[in-house]
């Protein structure tokens, strides 16, 4: 992550997913006594996934259904704020939903082929 400590963004700014977790998802996981969420994905190839869901503290469950609908609103996040996220090499990431603090933080890395070349004459 970078250095430089970065605003968070507002409902006025923040895209419609991240709106709906924090006004729907996240209310549910505090009443279920869940401090973090992190949603972890990964895509290459032209596809990309909802790869888990890691549920803090350790020992609470969530019901399936609501594992569905934050799988869906981070596909839908990461197809709208990070397009192609899934294409050629691809991209990997969490989405922390911190419930104490009512923060969602996005932490994605882009996978790069990088190719270095040299020259020998004889």
């Amino acid at each position: 992550m970078s250095e430089e400590k970065k605003e968070p963004r507002n409902n006025a700014t923040a895209p419609i997913q991240i709106i709906t977790m924090k006004e729907s998802i996240i209310p549910r996981l505090r009443e279920l006594g869940i401090e973090t969420a992190t949603v972890s994905y990964s895509g290459c190839g032209d596809e990309g996934a909802v790869e888990g869901i890691e549920i803090g503290p350790a020992g609470i469950r969530i019901a399936e259904t609501l594992k569905d609908e934050i799988s869906d609103l981070t596909c839908e996040f990461l197809c709208a704020q990070r397009c192609g996220w899934g294409d050629n090499e691809g991209s990997t990431g969490t989405l922390v939903i911190n419930v104490l603090k009512n923060t969602i933080v996005n932490e994605h890395g882009w996978y790069i082929t990088d190719v270095e070349y040299d020259e020998m004459e004889f």
